[in-house]
């Protein structure tokens, strides 16, 4: 792999497996197309968790986990899916709960994905 990956203790996109599905020279041009899309998807989030609306908290964890699973962010993923399989199972207070976790994962593949660009311009 070419591309400058940032130093991190953890890295929250599986890179092999996107450069793999993907190539080396389109990773930039995914990873700008995921920022497009996520702009704004997190605060959506946040605002239906805390109107303690069930559906909206599902429909959005849907959304931005097709995203995340799109960049390899497996980690950020697998809190989606259970934050949405939460809300589809109806138990609010676990989704509600799940949220700041879920933000935890999104943010740190959100940050990675900035620093690959930044540095990979």
């Amino acid at each position: 792999m070419d591309k400058t990956v940032p130093e991190l203790e953890f890295i929250p996109v599986d890179m092999d497996d996107l450069i793999e599905e993907v190539g080396d020279d389109l990773v930039a041009v995914v990873f700008e197309a995921f920022l497009e899309d996520m702009e704004g998807k997190l605060e959506l989030l946040q605002a239906e968790a805390t109107a303690r609306n069930i559906e909206g908290i599902r429909k959005h964890a849907h959304r931005i986990k097709g995203c995340l699973i799109s960049i390899r962010a497996n980690k950020a993923a697998q809190k989606a899916k259970e934050l949405e399989d939460s809300a589809q199972d109806g138990n609010l207070d676990e989704a509600i709960r799940l949220v700041p976790e879920f933000e935890r994962e999104f943010l740190s593949a959100k940050s990675f994905v900035q620093n690959f660009i930044l540095n990979n311009g």
